[in-house]
């Protein structure tokens, strides 16, 4: 806010050997003389070199005779330079064989060249990129449902889950990726006193939110690898990038939503230094707490039905509910007064206990929210992407349809 004096550690003007994340330090120093450092990850695509066009590669068609399927497209991952790579010997059935296609495209519509696709869990398929049109081109075995992963450095990634058919193309739902929020806020694994996160405002017409994270003092941080391995992290860069903004909403969401789940909300809480690692989630000692703004107005004191999405099990997976809470007032020692019920009253010490809330938590709650905020309030164990989305039902004031006409009497004369 000072302005800053002067500015060192500046990245250098590079050009990466590859694609990749690169940390870059940042130190500031202000106009009263105190210097702050900043670290974070700078994602790196390298969309120069990518995929063909598939019809520059196509193998002729004989103008006479019936040419199977899997030899007309084996083109797509064989030869010297393939689109498709990685594909392992024998991999591919001629008699179950499939074509994906499928668009990614980024968060103002346009195609994003240089993602990296592939079929969740079978990585005998290799993968393949987007190219410069977005469209991506990948063989595999038909039959049944298949699950595609679409990663690129810098953007959340996502899953679409849909039938193939047997010798035939399948067209894979259209997918929007997001890039990271770029409100993030330093985390201190196992300090001594409690901290909060607290990220970017959102508004795009369905109501005005804002997410905090609340860490309680001495929560520790485990990075879990993909191999099962664990790492111990320090210093957390944590961010909440939410899903569900605008139009495109819901095509930018980790994977589809069960039929009878309404969309709503959901984000990809993450921290930086775990996905550097490329670890599957972020597991916590003691439970953390996110505060998301209550812009759909559901009642005081109902549950916030949560859950999060499994990129190992390609599925979604229910949680603990949580709580709609509403910030009632700020007393003289700057603890926030929380309504946790449908009364609008205090919530008494026994059901604040009960639900977990600290006074630490109470206190950063009255520095960081206005009174009579209303807040969802959910707990969780662990860093994924997490979704808060209420069933599909009429609204509670709506009059129920009219009853059947009665029948028409028999005619007079059969």
């Amino acid at each position: 806010r000072a302005g800053i004096a002067s500015l060192t550690n500046k990245p250098p003007a590079w050009t990466p050997a590859a694609a990749g994340v690169y940390w870059v330090t940042l130190q500031a120093r202000d106009g009263a003389g105190l210097t702050q450092i900043q670290t974070f990850p700078i994602y790196v695509s390298d969309d120069r070199q990518l995929p063909a066009d598939p019809t520059t590669r196509a193998t002729p068609m004989s103008p006479t005779g019936f040419t199977p399927f899997a030899d007309h497209t084996a083109f797509l991952y064989q030869g010297a330079d393939p689109i498709q790579t990685g594909v392992q010997s024998g991999a591919i059935d001629p008699v179950t064989a499939t074509v994906i296609r499928g668009q990614v495209l980024d968060s103002t519509g346009q195609p994003l060249p240089g993602a990296t696709v592939r079929i969740a869990g079978r990585p005998e398929y290799g993968q393949t990129r987007t190219r410069a049109d977005g469209w991506y081109d990948l063989a595999a075995n038909g039959g049944g449902w298949v699950t595609v992963q679409i990663d690129k450095p810098g953007y959340m990634s996502a899953q679409r889950r849909f039938q193939a058919p047997w010798r035939d193309w399948a067209v894979a739902p259209e997918v929007v990726l997001l890039p990271f929020d770029p409100q993030y806020t330093r985390i201190t694994a196992g300090a001594t006193q409690a901290q909060m996160y607290y990220g970017s405002t959102i508004s795009d017409g369905r109501g005005d939110r804002r997410t905090s994270v609340y860490f309680p003092a001495g929560t520790q941080a485990t990075a879990v690898l993909p191999d099962g391995r664990t790492q111990a992290l320090t210093q957390m860069n944590v961010r909440v990038s939410e899903y569900t903004v605008g139009s495109r909403g819901p095509l930018s969401m980790p994977a589809e939503l069960d039929l009878a789940i309404g969309y709503t909300w959901a984000a990809n809480f993450t921290v930086d230094e775990a996905e550097v690692l490329g670890a599957k989630t972020v597991k916590f000692s003691k439970p953390v707490v996110a505060h998301i703004d209550n812009f759909i107005n559901m009642p005081v004191g109902s549950a916030v039905p949560a859950g999060w999405y499994d990129f190992d099990k390609t599925a979604w997976v229910g949680d603990n509910n949580g709580r709609i809470v509403k910030l009632l007032s700020v007393d003289g020692q700057g603890l926030a007064s929380l309504q946790v019920g449908t009364e609008e009253r205090p919530a008494t010490a026994a059901e604040l206990q009960a639900l977990g809330i600290d006074e630490d938590e109470l206190k950063l709650l009255a520095r960081t929210r206005a009174v009579g905020a209303k807040l969802w309030r959910v707990r969780m164990e662990h860093f994924t992407p997490w979704d808060c989305n209420w069933p599909w039902g009429p609204p509670p004031d709506v009059e129920p349809p009219p009853s059947d006409p009665p029948p028409e009497p028999p005619p007079s004369d059969p």
